[in-house]
């Protein structure tokens, strides 16, 4: 009855699937979620200005492209990682989502939504991760549902985890709370 969302796209060090897979790892801090729920990875592309000259400032189309490269290299990787639950050390169902044109987180998150609703139309709950935030202490996901089961929708809507991301040591800097999760 839980699914998890995560949603990526163009970063600097693609095609290098080290981040997401270290999100995706981090994921088995949530103690007693089901190895079976699904989880979406969406893979949202570069937006058009970037590779488009006659949006395009510096005219630097190589670079551009290369950053079009990268992502395509980056899916290709998450497809052989993560294609079939056995090649996953996780044995989840991974589904990978690729979008061709740039959909924005909204555009990602919706697409990856649509998904789950149809073929996953009984996931009650919802994990939603970005590429570079991951879990760095247990979450005790039984308990989670519980106080969902019991105080939904009146006291209980959502449940905000504090932004920590290992690949910025600096988050703190910028009025972030430190790191729980």
């Amino acid at each position: 009855n839980t699914a998890l969302l995560l949603s990526s796209s163009w970063i600097p060090s693609h095609p290098s699937t080290r981040m997401i897979t270290t999100v995706i790892d981090s994921t088995t801090n949530l103690l007693g979620l089901p190895p079976f729920a699904p989880l979406i990875l969406t893979i949202d592309n570069i937006p058009r200005q970037w590779y488009d000259t006659k949006k395009n400032n510096n005219n630097n189309m190589t670079y551009n492209y290369e950053r079009l490269a990268d992502l395509e290299e980056y899916t290709n990787r998450l497809f052989q990682k993560y294609l079939l639950p056995s090649s996953n050390s996780l044995h989840r169902k991974i589904h990978i989502l690729p979008s061709l044109k740039h959909m924005h987180i909204a555009g990602s998150v919706m697409k990856g939504l649509q998904l789950l609703e149809v073929h996953y139309p009984t996931a009650e709950y919802l994990y939603y991760l970005q590429h570079d935030f991951c879990f760095i202490q247990p979450i005790d996901h039984a308990t989670l549902v519980d106080i969902f089961s019991k105080y939904y929708p009146e006291k209980v809507n959502y449940v905000r985890f504090p932004y920590y991301s290992k690949y910025k040591s600096h988050s703190h800097k910028r009025g972030r709370l430190p790191p729980i999760c």
